[in-house]
């Protein structure tokens, strides 16, 4: 609970063991490398040694506030261009296989299928679970989706999508702008029905009009959402 997680570079190799100094951004910088603290291995009794730590690869490093000597570091899961672990498309549609560099925060088993955390150059930052995603790319764009037909919310230069992708079919209206087109058109056929009525010639006119006004006025009360508001 008192730990923060930061990532690192590994500047120097101090031991076979795996003991290293890094340089990471807001606690240590390349620098001061001379005076940096050693950083062990997170998991020590030699479990480590599979894994040979060399300068310039890419660390995470844990340090802990009540001991500032407290320190360890661990491996960041990166995948390599057209290496094919992560497998299928991203939600841009691109290979994620073929992204120039994925780096994986998360990758576990969940439910029938995986949920992963990475980032990928080409796509930004990527939350996945099973069918659903959520991005949000190197541009600031934002993509929400479940996997499934019309369940997606898009948010980019060109406004909010929601449905789909690139763009809904129907352009979203305003529902109290509508409910008072509604009123309106609702006092104009009261009016036509009364001057119908006055009328022998257009009285069946008026029982049609009336009619119509109680289908408008039926769904009138359906015309604002109670869960979703627009700017």
């Amino acid at each position: 609970m008192n730990g923060e997680l930061r990532p690192g570079t590994i500047l120097e190799v101090l031991t076979n063991e795996g003991v290293i100094k890094a340089s990471v951004p807001g606690l240590f910088s390349a620098q001061d490398q001379e005076v940096l603290p050693p950083i062990y291995p997170f998991c020590m009794g030699g479990s480590n040694t599979f894994s040979t730590p060399n300068v310039g690869d890419e660390v995470w490093v844990l340090s802990f506030t009540d001991n500032l000597q407290q320190l360890y570091w661990f491996r960041k899961d990166n995948f390599a261009m057209n290496n094919g672990k992560m497998g299928g498309k991203s939600p841009t549609g691109k290979d994620v296989q073929k992204e120039t560099n994925v780096e994986v925060l998360s990758n576990r088993e969940s439910g029938s299928g995986t949920a992963t955390i990475y980032f990928a150059d080409g796509t930004g930052w990527i939350i996945k679970n099973n069918s659903a995603i959520i991005q949000l790319d190197k541009d600031g764009h934002i993509l929400i989706s479940n996997g499934q037909p019309h369940c997606t919310i898009e948010i980019d230069d060109d406004g909010i999508s929601l449905g789909t992708k690139g763009g809904s079919a129907h352009p979203a209206c305003h529902g109290d702008k509508v409910a008072d087109l509604f009123q309106k058109l609702i006092q104009t056929l009261q009016a036509l029905s009364v001057t119908a009525k006055a009328n022998p010639y257009t009285t069946a006119l008026s029982t049609v009009l009336d009619q119509q006004l109680q289908t408008f006025k039926d769904d009138f009360n359906f015309i604002n959402s109670e869960t979703v508001t627009l700017d």
